[in-house]
């Protein structure tokens, strides 16, 4: 029994060990860290730095802000979360050296007995933390797009199936051209893909190419958003070409798509690379969910087989699934 018992323990103790040496711990008195200054108040009396709880900075903490032999000021830690800590700064010695993206040393202090920081400052330093987790920037978007339902006739066995698709686009903030815009976008992608069509006698199956153009609004977040949910709706006009051939058919004929309006609703979430994984990657990737519903008209460009419908009606739904690089 005593050797069985024996493993466990020895296992259980190394577990332990290991927790243990993996855990932050609150910095010792005079132990130094390098920060870096996110945001700060006008009065540059609260700041937020870029280290938290799992750097050993707890609520309390006192300490010393310095470059090199240049003391910059001394705070105390009012609030902190993994990543992040926010200081009331009671004594700025060198107001000029706190700017945004900075990086300063701090050594950990003995506390004093301080009042508590202005109120002001703090809702400022919330404010501004929420302007930080946007960015301008251009967005590269794929997405790949599977039909919900098919567009054929089951009497015919051949050529069944929903359509398939891959986008590729960009998708522009017009914030960047005025503030009172900053909910909405437009967007262009290209299209390549296959689908299925009822064309009267037969079902045909089209080799299609073609180009989107969408307007979007933002109805949660601003579509700039870091490290949280975007939810919006738009429209899309759609227009291209179709290559649409059967087994029963001699050759391929050259048709015109065309789908307007489509009507599409979609949720993203975006991770700041910058501050998650690589802090010299300035780019934010989202990954998204599209549900559109697209009313599609396909029109003959040349002569075709009586066999064949020259101009086909189709209502689609399709659900996308794609990711974005915003850099």
């Amino acid at each position: 029994m005593k050797n069985k018992i024996a493993p466990k323990i020895i296992a259980l103790l190394f577990l332990s060990l290991l927790l243990w040496s993996t855990s932050s711990f609150p910095l010792a008195m005079d132990q130094k860290l390098s920060v870096r200054v996110i945001s700060f108040s006008n009065s540059k009396k609260t700041i937020l730095v870029n280290r938290g709880l799992k750097d050993g900075l707890v609520v309390g903490d006192h300490a010393e802000f310095f470059i090199t032999t240049v003391v910059v000021a001394r705070g105390v830690v009012v609030k902190a979360s993994p990543s992040r800590s926010i200081w009331s700064i009671y004594r700025l010695v060198n107001p000029q050296e706190i700017e945004n993206d900075k990086v300063v040393n701090l050594k950990i202090l003995i506390p004093v007995k301080l009042t508590e920081a202005p109120a002001k400052d703090l809702e400022e330093i919330k404010q501004r933390k929420k302007q930080l987790k946007q960015r301008l920037g251009n967005e590269i978007i794929l997405k790949f797009n599977k039909g919900l339902n098919e567009a054929t006739d089951t009497r015919d066995e051949n050529n069944q199936g929903a359509a398939k698709s891959f986008d590729i686009g960009y998708e522009f903030h017009l914030m960047r051209a005025a503030e009172f815009l900053q909910k909405v976008t437009v967007d262009l992608y290209y299209s390549f893909g296959r689908n299925y069509y009822d064309a009267g006698l037969i079902n045909v199956q089209a080799e299609e190419k073609s180009f989107l153009f969408g307007l979007n609004y933002y109805l949660y977040n601003n579509p700039s958003v870091l490290e949280d949910f975007m939810i919006y709706l738009g429209s899309s006009y759609r227009m291209g070409s179709a290559l649409l051939g059967a087994s029963t058919l001699s050759q391929k004929y050259l048709y015109s798509i065309s789908s307007l309006p489509i009507i599409h609703t979609g949720i993203k979430y975006r991770f700041d690379l910058s501050e998650s994984y690589y802090t010299f990657l300035k780019v934010g990737v989202a990954f998204m969910g599209v549900l559109s519903y697209e009313p599609t008209t396909v029109t003959k460009e040349e002569v075709v087989p009586s066999s064949v419908e020259g101009k086909i009606h189709s209502n689609q739904f399709k659900l996308a699934l794609g990711i974005s690089v915003m850099f």
